[in-house]
Parts: structure tokens; sequence; C-alpha cells
């Protein structure tokens, strides 16, 4: 089975560092990705998709990705559920980054192309 997702889109609120468990660093950030047509009154809509980022990824998205960074993603679809206090039952659906590439003109000559391994 196959589970491949590219995404290219700006980031949308400057991702901050989180530690989980045993010092393992993880950051989410919210990529705005046009949908590439205009809709019926000729405005081009986007879709918001969260990305998760964990270890090196994640601190050197944080280090160097501001507000309308343009970054390329290639990770894998997941989805998790969770209950809020309401007792209500919430589907998660999320792209876990594998490797990241930033795109904007300050990154260009710079080596700062991750994997996760």
């Amino acid at each position: 089975m196959i589970n491949e997702v590219i995404l290219l889109g700006r980031v949308v609120k400057k991702p901050v560092l989180k530690e989980v468990g045993a010092a393992i660093k993880l950051s989410t950030c919210v990529l705005e990705i046009e949908k590439g047509f205009k809709n019926g009154v000729g405005v081009v809509e986007s879709d918001f998709v969260t990305v998760v980022l964990w270890r090196g990824i994640a601190e050197t998205l944080v280090d160097c990705a501001q507000i309308g960074s343009m970054i390329g993603v290639k990770g894998r679809l997941q989805t998790r559920t969770i209950e809020t206090s309401e007792k209500q039952r919430i589907t998660l659906t999320e792209v876990v980054a594998e490797k990241v590439t930033y795109i904007d003109k300050y990154f260009l000559n710079r080596d700062l192309n991750y994997k996760t391994e």
C-alpha cells in the first residue's frame, strides 16, 4: 500500500517547538495551499493542512520558517480520533512530515533539507 503526500504551501502561523516524552522535539504547522482554480465569484480558494514534524526537521522549521514562508513537504497522511471534554469524538487528518524543503529565496543558498532518519 502507498501512503505518500507531497505539498507546497505557505506557513500560516509561526511554528512552536514542544518536547514530548524523553526530550523528543515536536512541532505542528498549518500550510495554506491554493486550490489552483477560481471559485464562482473569481476568487482562488485555499486549503489549510496541518503538518506534524518530529525531531530535527521540527527544530529546523521552528528556527527558519516565518509566517508566509514557502515550503515543500513530503510525508504521509495520518488520521487520529480524539475525545473532547464534552465527550464528542473528533477525527483529525494531518500530514506527518518526512522531508521539508525550503523554497523562499532566503533559503536557496543554505543546505536546510533534513530527513527524519
